[in-house]
């Protein structure tokens, strides 16, 4: 084999060789890894977290380089649309690997009332009931709207926050009337103490009103008498009302 044979075969090696590899690096880059990552957990399963890494998967293969980037955008907004996830972010890394993490939507309590039936999540958002998935908190019985949405929140975070208050509590009842401004809204809790109810008013002053009730709770609990009230009125500060049944 002459030199000119021999050199050329090594051109036409060479140029095989790159455009080998080519192949196999636009063939790598156009299927992608996907991993998902769980930043905030509901702790109930509402959100399909194998279905979003598939829906990922499957708009992001044969996808060239170029164009990855804004149709992870894309991607990135049509998972935050889905009412169980109340944030996410999607990008490529350095690996090659696509990383999308997630926060699902954490629920703070069920609001039914004759029309609707859905979670009210922490973040403010409502989210539609899913079948076969239940969430355990508090039930809200009555209308939750942008009047009133930071009041529910207030009273729940305040009952939850307190650990006599908390073991006691079942549901909350929200009655609304009407105001020279517009709407009022009372809140009554419903008890695990022989159905005693147990009525806030507003929001406002609700520490006050906790320990109020605490003072006449302790008072009926010594007497053995708590059986014979069906609620316990804390709408006034300054004094307390008890309803027998």
């Amino acid at each position: 084999m002459n030199i000119k044979l021999k050199y050329i075969i090594s051109i036409v090696s060479v140029l095989a060789f790159i455009g080998l590899a080519v192949f196999l690096e636009n063939k790598t880059s156009n299927t992608k890894a996907v991993r998902t990552q769980v930043m905030q957990a509901s702790g109930y399963g509402f959100a399909d977290v194998d279905a979003i890494r598939s829906l990922v998967e499957k708009n992001t293969n044969d996808v060239q380089s170029d164009s990855l980037s804004k149709r992870l955008f894309s991607i990135e907004d049509k998972i935050t649309k889905n009412p169980y996830i109340e944030r996410s972010v999607v990008y490529l890394q350095p690996s090659g690997e696509i990383l999308v993490q997630l926060w699902e939507e954490i629920p703070l309590a069920r609001v039914i009332n004759d029309s609707v039936n859905y979670y009210l999540c922490t973040s403010g958002k409502n989210m539609p009931v899913k079948v076969g998935v239940g969430a355990s908190v508090p039930m809200v019985f009555g209308r939750v709207n942008k009047d009133n949405v930071d009041g529910v929140k207030s009273l729940l975070a305040s009952v939850k926050g307190d650990s006599f208050f908390n073991k006691i509590f079942v549901g909350l009842r929200i009655n609304t009337f009407p105001t020279k401004k517009g709407s009022g809204y009372c809140y009554t809790v419903d008890t695990r103490l022989d159905g005693l109810k147990v009525i806030f008013g507003d929001q406002r002053d609700m520490t006050v009103k906790m320990d109020n009730f605490k003072i006449i709770y302790n008072y009926l609990s010594e007497q053995d008498r708590i059986k014979e009230y069906k609620s316990v009125n804390l709408e006034f500060v300054n004094y307390i009302i008890c309803t027998k049944k």
